[in-house]
């Protein structure tokens, strides 16, 4: 899409899997777009000439990076023009999904106060959520050990090495939690129960700080 509204920038996407790019490239090639390729590279070792780029997009991506601090200083910041922007659409909660107590208790206060049992049904099972709960460091390890890795660095990183030009909170503190694994009940009907629990997510959040935020840095 930014390649096709933007036909005068030059886009390169980067994805370690070699089967994502390959069709990305083959989609690009379909949509007869000339101004965007996509490379299977690991970030890590990414390598880009000093003040080249523009603008960095992470779009749910940047949690996943370890050492969050090293990799902006020693990685995008350089290769970013004087003026280029940094922009994100991130999840920036506590690391490994390690949510504090309070708020699993309200997400459970919300699952049993707003959604019914019969939209509490969980995908392809015959089972019922009853409580939201947080996986523990070591699980989430296991199950994906990139998950969230170093989360809770990404925002004070970014305000520390650059101007801070645009902030939204988007919330997923409770939106997140509750409807894990019975989303689905909510994609065409149940309109009522997800605007009350939206609704408990933006009370929460006058007291609390986002978990996910769309953000735009500058470098000055």
């Amino acid at each position: 899409m930014l390649a096709k509204l933007n036909p005068n920038i030059n886009l390169r996407g980067y994805d370690i899997s070699r089967s994502l790019i390959d069709k990305a490239n083959k989609n690009a090639h379909i949509e007869n777009l000339t101004n965007i390729t996509f490379n299977d590279s690991d970030v890590y070792e990414l390598k880009f000439e000093d003040e080249s780029v523009d603008y960095f997009l992470f779009n749910a991506s940047l949690h996943h990076f370890k050492a969050i601090k090293t990799f902006i200083e020693t990685k995008i910041k350089p290769s970013l023009k004087q003026g280029g922007l940094i922009i994100i659409n991130e999840y920036v909660g506590p690391n490994r999904l390690n949510l504090p107590k309070e708020q699993i208790s309200y997400c459970n206060e919300c699952l049993h106060n707003v959604i019914s049992i019969r939209n509490r049904k969980i995908l392809g099972t015959n089972k019922y959520k009853n409580r939201c709960y947080r996986l523990g460091k070591i699980r989430m390890i296991i199950s994906d050990p990139s998950e969230c890795i170093d989360s809770e660095s990404i925002i004070p990183v970014l305000r520390n090495e650059f101007k801070e030009v645009e902030f939204k909170n988007l919330g997923g503190n409770i939106l997140m939690p509750v409807l894990k694994h019975i989303a689905h009940h909510f994609i065409e009907s149940n309109a009522h129960e997800l605007m009350e629990l939206i609704k408990l997510e933006d009370e929460y959040l006058t007291n609390y700080s986002s978990d996910q935020v769309f953000a735009i840095y500058q470098k000055v």
